[in-house]
């Protein structure tokens, strides 16, 4: 640019020659103006004052940088009215048709001198355009970072950076980068939008705290636009953004108290949010979710294989998810909280799948606690172990609480036919789904509790002495019988889901066990039944999971049960230790 650095840049007439010049010479408030006009970078900006640096007058100014360097390193510590703010740049690599625009032969930073000729004939990507480094309340606004031909690693890198203020950028990927499908600490290194040095693998004083990412568009980004690792730190907010065709938008690991919200995320190629690792107490809220259509993809994911601790007691409200592969993925995350969303997906796709983040089965990593309530939850096509259905449970063996949401049916039958749990599979926990939304007159029955709650507090009452033969140890064995004579076997209509009945047999059955069929004598479909007694709501049936309160009940006249099953059954028949 115009001037020499013999001069102290105090007006046009005694302008520098390069930015590093005039930070010389800068004092804290002091605002740096760069003359329009596009600027070779040869070595990193270090910006250790709180100045502004800007444009003159509006102007375009472009930086490009001619070797793998970080454009500019903030290491400024601010104050919310005192900080370090670059704005209305364009800040990037270099490349051979962005040469042809490189037409001031003066550098940007470094020493004074002529650049040779042909800067940009081969492809070079800054390592970043910003790096925030023990920096706090930086504010990089409204710049554009990054192209296909001003390429760049990463767009800003954080580390250890407080109250970060990054919005209304936009920030742009490119097609240098090797693809890799997993992020992997300290393996990935580039491919991102914004992330921090704790992703990367390396470690600093400290961990990026309350950083605001608002209002910017993240494009063609080969990893994810932001990726997070805050090791217990968080406070962020990830407000208003737009993500476009990344390979993710949003990832946050190991982050506490952070908000995602009323963002717009289509067209990414895998997950659109993903939430894992030692990650406590988010909110993600009013976000736009459509077309992560990837095997696999999901348009938010709580969870995943790629961190042993899995994530606790997050909340998801008000976002809309529209045709994704799958729309929210509970991935071994516990106590996670859903509600007042939309669904709206069709076809081979699954609406909400719920799983453990290891082998199923596996109890450190069973989604404990799950809620998902007042959402409206509009799915058509299959429903199977493998593909589809509104809810699928896939190797999760606890109950999961599902009231209150408009499935788009009428009829609890319907909303069984959508949903995949322990109904069709004995091992998977108990989805409960009654009452729901716009329930047709008729069709209405109080759901009973998830299976691990609430625990007895006292022992099950048993027969009277003498009253029936005694139980052996784990009534369900191979002497156990049908009680389907001597006036036990009782007709009871059941419809699919979870019917109220009183028992109207006689009083003093011991059972351990009970079954549904059509006829008396077909009993092919194991039933869930559950008793209301003095110690609260008890359990039997061979597909409980073996931490639900359980055990043997005497039967009598008028106890109040309730019958889960999958369809429509006409008989509910206690199986009695040592037969009639």
């Amino acid at each position: 640019m115009d001037g020499s650095d013999a001069n102290n840049c105090q007006s046009r007439s005694s302008a520098c020659q390069t930015v590093s010049r005039a930070l010389q010479v800068a004092r804290d408030g002091d605002t740096i103006l760069i003359v329009a006009g596009t600027y070779p970078v040869q070595k990193t900006i270090l910006v250790n004052k709180l100045v502004t640096i800007q444009p003159e007058g509006g102007g375009k100014v472009l930086l490009a940088a001619t070797a793998p360097i970080v454009v500019f390193e903030v290491t400024g510590q601010g104050s919310p009215s005192l900080h370090v703010v670059i704005s209305g740049l364009q800040v990037g690599g270099c490349s051979p048709s962005a040469a042809l625009s490189l037409t001031t032969p003066t550098p940007v930073s470094g020493p004074a001198g002529t650049p040779a000729p042909g800067l940009c004939t081969s492809r070079i990507s800054a390592k970043a355009a910003f790096h925030l480094n023990n920096d706090s309340y930086t504010e990089i606004a409204n710049n554009i970072i990054g192209a296909e031909d001003l390429p760049i690693d990463n767009g800003i890198i954080l580390s250890n950076s407080d109250h970060a203020n990054i919005h209304d950028n936009t920030i742009q990927g490119n097609s240098r980068f090797v693809f890799t499908p997993l992020l992997q600490v300290g393996q990935n290194q580039t491919g991102f939008g914004i992330v921090s040095t704790e992703c990367l693998g390396t470690q600093s004083l400290g961990v990026s705290d309350a950083v605001t990412i608002k209002s910017n568009l993240f494009t063609n980004q080969l990893i994810a636009g932001i990726w997070l690792c805050s090791d217990g730190g968080g406070e962020h907010l990830i407000d208003g953004n737009t993500f476009r065709n990344n390979w993710r938008g949003i990832a946050l690991k190991d982050v506490v108290n952070s908000t995602i919200s009323n963002n717009t995320l289509t067209d990414e190629k895998s997950d659109g949010i993903i939430v894992y690792g030692a990650s406590l107490r988010n909110t993600i809220q009013g976000n736009h979710v459509e077309s992560h259509v990837a095997p696999a993809a999901a348009g938010i994911r709580i969870g995943w294989v790629a961190d042993p601790v899995m994530p606790l007691s997050n909340n998801l409200s008000g976002n809309v998810l529209i045709r994704t592969t799958v729309g929210l993925h509970i991935f071994g995350a516990r106590t996670t909280v859903v509600t007042n969303n939309q669904f709206k997906i069709s076809g081979a796709r699954t609406a909400i799948l719920i799983s453990p983040s290891t082998a199923p089965g596996d109890p450190g990593t069973q989604p404990y606690d799950t809620e998902i309530t007042g959402n409206v939850i509009v799915f058509i096509g299959p429903c199977t172990a493998v593909v589809g259905c509104a809810l699928r449970l896939s190797g999760t063996t606890v109950p999961v609480l599902a009231t209150d949401n408009d499935w788009g049916l009428r009829r609890p039958a319907d909303v069984e036919g959508v949903i995949w749990h322990q109904v069709d599979d004995p091992v998977l926990g108990l989805v409960t789904f009654v009452p729901f939304r716009n329930q047709a007159p008729g069709t209405a029955a109080p759901t009973p509790p998830p299976t691990n709650t609430p625990q007895p507090s006292g022992p099950t009452p048993g027969p009277s002495p003498g009253m029936m033969p005694t139980p052996t140890p784990g009534g369900e064995s191979a002497s156990a019988t049908l009680a389907n004579s001597g006036g036990f076997t009782t007709r009871i209509p059941l419809d699919p889901g979870c019917t109220p009945v009183a028992w109207p047999g006689a009083s003093g059955l011991l059972v351990v066990d009970a079954v549904a069929g059509l006829t008396p004598t077909e009993a092919q479909r194991t039933a869930v039944v559950w008793r209301l007694d003095r110690d609260g709501w008890k359990a039997w049936g061979p597909g409980l999971p073996s931490t639900a309160p359980r055990g043997v009940f005497t039967l009598e006249r008028g106890d109040r049960l309730q019958v889960c099953v999958g369809q429509r059954a006409t008989w509910l028949i206690p199986t009695q230790v040592g037969g009639p």
